[in-house]
Order: C-alpha cells, then structure tokens, then sequence
C-alpha cells in the first residue's frame, strides 16, 4: 500500500467524523512511514505485523474485530483475494471498498473504482467516474479559482509519487535541462524517497532552476501555483486536473495506462505513455510546445477542471451514509468503523 492509501483513508476518518458520530480504528500493517502518518493525524491504529501471510495477519484481526464489532468496514487495498473479501464481511454487512480489483472485490457491497478499473463485471455498486475521486477539500476550493496562464517563467511541477519506485524523478529533471525556454522546476518527493544520489547529481548539473519539495503537507498551493506537470497517472494527476493544471503523464506502472488514455481522449493531460518506452525527442519536443503555447495550456486546463471538480468526497461520505441507512446501523448514537 503507497502513502496516497493512508493519506486518503486519514482525510475519509476525518470527514466520516464531521458527518455522523463514529467510534473508529485503523486496522493496518505495521510499516513505519504509514503508520507514522496515521498516528501524526492522531488516529487510532491496531496494528498488524507487516510480516505476516494472508492467512495468519487475517487471523490477528479476527480475535480483535470481534471486540469491536464494527457496523462499516472501509478497504483500501488494490487486490482483495476471496478469502480477505469474506473474512470481512462475516464481521460487518456493510463494506466499502477502493481501487480493488482483486478477485474478493465483488463480495464488498461498495466499490469506487475511479484510479483501477476491474476487468469483470461486478454484482457490487460500483462508481468509476472521475468525479468520485476522493480528493480533500483543498482541491475543490482550487478548482472554484481562476486559473492564470503564464506565457514567461514556466514553473513545471514533476512527479512520481512520492516514493518515485524507479527513480524517475531525477532522470525527468537532466531531460529538462535540455530545454531551452526559461522555467522552474518544482521536483516532489515523500519520505519514503530513496534515489538521493542520482537526485543530488541531477540538481547540480541542471541548467534551470529548481526547488525541491520533500513531504510537502499542503500541496494545492503548489499545483495551483504552476503552469504545466509532468506527471504519473495515479491521485496526483486526480488532483493536478483539479486545480487546472495542464499535464504531461508518463508512467512507471502498466496499469495507470488506463488513466493516461482516458484523460488524453478528453484532452486533459498529453500522454507520453511508460517512461521505459518513451521516446526522448517528443519528450523534449511536447514540453517545450506547451511552454510557448499558452492557448493550448488554457484549454487543457479548462478541460481538467470539468473532468475533476475535487467534490469527490462530498459525494463518497453521502453515499457511504445512505448505506449505513438503509441497513440501519444509524439507528444508533455512534457507529464503530474499521
């Protein structure tokens, strides 16, 4: 699970909260950089050895699931197998699920599928359209903010979510030192960054200025602030759109692909595909046409903000509501949450 999971599950126990009385906990693995998130927003956390098979992490929760006796259990994990999917729902007959496209996902009652869509096709209520993406409130506020168009001084947002895997970041910041027009470059890297030497390199040897950003908590001032990202095709992307930012996608993962297509067909971003295929040239060629193109810039960033309008999740927290409804769990003062 990558640090978007927590932050996003963190920002839905907070709005859960607001929205109806809750008791609540984080069942989760014990890896060091989400549990350290989750416990700097004060959540409370039962942890789960990170170690641990399938089978035997299941069976840890199963004595603790039982004290606690949820009425909503939330997943946020790419691919539940069967035996996960109905571990959960012999606890809990309401069950939300995100971005799962595993073989259990089906049995979940909930699923918003908006960055992964599932291959089959499922009997659960699924919403897979952008504007169910759960965004925090921040980008909506962006998203009601008149965009201004710069035709000088480009400031380019790069990233590759802020763990960037395969160390792509500093290899997208020597490309852009190739470009001959005047620009800014605002690199964005997480705490669970590890591809320091070859950033070092990069930033010495870069001809243009650069400010990095490591663990930056705010990041919609930033994205609203720049004029064109380069940029992977997960949340961050969700949230560039957003805030009306006009983006190049290249990707280090096959199954953003998807995404990458789908926002180029409604002239959003301009998708250059997988990084380890992509052709340098209209690299070069494509960024240094939307840094002169100002008109091109502006009607992508037009075209981003009507795809994602960061009311995401305003619509998440009513629809998990009417579930709760109409099986009654509401019918009593506080509600326990998983």
């Amino acid at each position: 699970m990558g640090l978007g999971h927590v932050y996003r599950m963190s920002a839905l126990a907070e709005l859960l909260k607001k929205g109806i009385e809750i008791e609540y906990v984080f069942v989760m693995p014990d890896f060091f950089e989400g549990i350290s998130v989750i416990e700097s927003f004060g959540h409370p956390i039962y942890k789960i050895k990170s170690e641990l098979k399938e089978v035997d992490s299941l069976c840890e929760a199963n004595n603790y699931l039982k004290q606690f006796s949820p009425d909503l259990i939330i997943i946020d994990a790419l691919k539940s197998s069967n035996e996960r999917a109905e571990f959960f729902k012999k606890f809990c007959c309401n069950t939300v699920a995100f971005d799962d496209t595993g073989e259990g996902a089906d049995k979940y009652d909930v699923l918003f599928n908006i960055l992964y869509q599932h291959k089959k096709k499922l009997q659960s209520l699924v919403y897979s359209s952008p504007e169910y993406i759960f965004l925090r409130s921040e980008f909506a506020e962006c998203n009601l903010a008149e965009k201004r168009i710069l035709n000088k001084g480009v400031k380019i947002f790069v990233s590759q979510g802020g763990s960037d895997t395969y160390g792509i970041v500093p290899k997208i910041i020597e490309k852009l030192s190739e470009i001959k027009s005047e620009i800014i470059i605002f690199p964005i890297i997480g705490s669970s960054f590890k591809h320091f030497n070859e950033l070092d390199i990069a930033l010495k040897d870069c001809r243009h200025k650069v400010e990095l950003q490591n663990n930056i908590r705010k990041i919609s001032e930033l994205m609203f602030d720049c004029d064109l990202a380069i940029t992977g095709a997960g949340i961050t992307l969700y949230e560039l759109c957003a805030c009306g930012v006009p983006s190049i996608t290249v990707t280090q993962e096959y199954k953003e692909l998807e995404t990458s297509y789908y926002f180029e067909k409604q002239k959003a971003v301009i998708n250059l595909g997988l990084w380890e295929l992509l052709d340098e040239n209209r690299f070069i060629e494509t960024v240094s046409e939307l840094i002169t193109d100002a008109e091109l810039r502006k009607q992508m960033s037009i075209n981003s903000k009507k795809l994602v309008d960061g009311k995401g999740c305003e619509k998440i927290i009513k629809i998990i509501i009417s579930l709760l409804n109409s099986n009654s769990a509401l019918r009593f003062k506080k509600n326990n949450t998983v």
